[in-house]
């Protein structure tokens, strides 16, 4: 999952043929990914999925300003609502 920044610090524990993931990603589409990559690992049979969905583990991917502007650091944004 490395290539994915956010799904690095999910938690993953096996079983035997059994994986369970579990954490907090940004959107939908991320957790299909994590579910995904699971399951096409060599030996697994299983994935239990434990991921919740937390707009505020969203990663700022892009901020699109003008020149005069200065982006406001990711910790400092509030979700829209």
């Amino acid at each position: 999952m490395q290539h994915f920044p956010s799904l690095r610090k999910l938690g993953v524990t096996a079983c035997g043929d059994t994986v369970v993931l579990y954490g907090s990603v940004p959107s939908f589409h991320d957790r299909q990914m994590a579910v995904a990559y699971c399951q096409h690992v060599t030996g697994v049979h299983h994935v239990v999925d434990q991921l919740v969905v937390s707009e505020s583990s969203a990663v700022v991917r892009a901020i699109d300003c003008s020149p005069d502007d200065r982006p406001v650091p990711p910790t400092l944004m509030t979700p829209e609502a």
